[in-house]
């Protein structure tokens, strides 16, 4: 059976010094399908500044691990799937081509 993640947040902290964890920065961002928040957060002795975006992907729970581990890995692969889109396009553009004008005679174009 194979899982599904359908929400997750992914964080990064910054170590602050204490005498910050007492102001109240909360900050959220929406940016198209992106949702990041910023906040100041005690962890036992550390205060910290949180990082944070929340994650919808409603792909394989695999796919998803590897993705946020790789990211390199799914750009390159979009990378190779334009390249050969692009290959395609240019070996249609740059095939011979022959136009028949209106008189009947025929031009080719190459």
């Amino acid at each position: 059976m194979e899982r599904h993640i359908t929400e997750c947040d992914i964080n990064r902290d910054i170590k602050l010094s204490q005498l910050l964890h007492f102001s109240a920065i909360k900050i959220q961002v929406k940016y198209l399908d992106h949702l990041f928040r910023i906040y100041i957060k005690s962890m036992d002795k550390e205060t910290v500044c949180r990082i944070e975006e929340s994650l919808h992907p409603k792909k394989s729970a695999l796919e998803t691990i590897n993705n946020i581990f790789n990211p390199m890995e799914r750009v390159e692969r979009r990378i190779s799937e334009l390249t050969t889109k692009i290959s395609a396009i240019y070996d249609i553009v740059s095939k011979p081509r022959t136009t028949i004008g209106s008189d009947g005679t025929s031009i080719r174009y190459e």
